[in-house]
């Protein structure tokens, strides 16, 4: 069976150790241990073993919920977040799973399991940030087009 862990070699950000660990490149949410270290978010806890530092180690990885249908890839990477043949490949092994959510950041991982294990849909949450965003650009916009406001952002 193919191993499902990773080594992941890094520096204490405190003490400058050089240190090493062993991360899940998946995640399947019968693992109640794995899955509730997500759901209270230390799942990429580790403390220093010389200082004491916790800090925050991430890799890429899949979490997979066959119950509920769903995949969250954290790829930290927009290029391997985007190859849209890998997804499919990865849906197609589970044949329950209909929906598919990328992360690039360790907490935007976190945010979207812990929102998909408590039923609530993550495209309701991301559209009302992009609806605000956009209501933003177009009252700036506006702003820009009033006479004179213009000139107050040229290089001149």
């Amino acid at each position: 069976m193919t191993d499902l862990t990773r080594r992941i070699d890094f520096e204490c950000n405190n003490c400058h150790s050089l240190l090493h660990t062993q991360r899940m490149c998946v995640v399947l949410s019968k693992d109640e241990e794995l899955k509730n270290k997500i759901l209270d978010r230390t799942f990429f806890d580790f403390t220093c073993p010389r200082c004491g530092n916790v800090m925050s180690i991430a890799a890429p990885m899949v979490y997979v919920n066959e119950e509920k249908g769903f995949i969250v890839k954290l790829a930290m990477d927009w290029d391997l977040l985007l190859n849209e043949k890998h997804n499919l490949d990865t849906c197609s092994k589970c044949p329950q799973i209909k929906r598919f959510y990328g992360a690039t950041c360790p907490n935007d991982f976190l945010d979207k399991v812990i929102l998909l294990e408590h039923d609530k849909e993550v495209f309701a949450c991301e559209w009302r940030v992009v609806a605000c965003t956009r209501n933003q650009i177009e009252s700036a916009g506006a702003f820009l087009r009033e006479p004179g406001t213009a000139e107050l952002f040229s290089d001149d």
